[in-house]
């Protein structure tokens, strides 16, 4: 307040009851609780959301996974989600699919072979002179039909056994070293 002797302070004071104050610091405490608690719904529903958002796809995966590992690769899952997700099972289903194109190539090529094993066992089978086969250590792989005949002994009987077991005429200690050296020179060579 500005006064002729120059300006001074003027105090006011209220006096109010403690009721009216007491009341609005309860509804403040209220609103504040009533948002804090409404927040926690609100996080709680939002968690849930997100959580079936991300193990939804995961639910899809596991069983795509598992389809695949029972040998089924034509197929396709369908999820209607975000577009990361949607190009996750986009390469996961290519991915199936070249996986499906490459067992199919190897089954093939495996009947191939078998093929081709049972077409060159036929050939060794007629051929008119005994043949016993060994690998790499000494032990007979196979023998034909003429060998068997000639020789009088069953083939499970030959088949595993080491050639150095085996008691026959022409078997002597320097064919023996033969076909060690053979066997040695083929190994080296690899």
């Amino acid at each position: 307040i500005e006064t002729q002797k120059g300006s001074q302070k003027l105090y006011l004071v209220t006096f109010m009851p403690n009721q009216p104050y007491a009341s609005r610091l309860i509804l403040m405490y209220e609103v504040l609780f009533t948002i804090f608690i409404l927040g926690a719904i609100l996080a709680i529903f939002l968690s849930l959301f997100f959580s079936r958002n991300i193990t939804k796809p995961i639910g899809y995966f596991l069983t795509a996974m598992g389809t695949v590992k029972q040998g089924i690769f034509d197929f396709e899952a369908k999820h209607n989600s975000n577009y990361e997700v949607r190009q996750m099972f986009k390469g996961f289903h290519n991915m199936v699919s070249e996986l499906g194109s490459q067992r199919q190539m190897l089954d093939r090529n495996i009947k191939e072979i078998k093929r081709l094993k049972d077409y060159n066992e036929r050939i060794i089978d007629s051929i008119q002179t005994g043949i016993l086969s060994i690998n790499q250590d000494y032990k007979i792989e196979k023998v034909n039909r003429v060998f068997i005949e000639n020789f009088g002994i069953e083939k499970e009987d030959l088949i595993g056994k080491n050639v150095n077991q085996l008691v026959f005429s022409f078997l002597d200690k320097a064919l023996i070293t033969d076909i060690e050296q053979i066997i040695k020179s083929q190994s080296s060579s690899k």
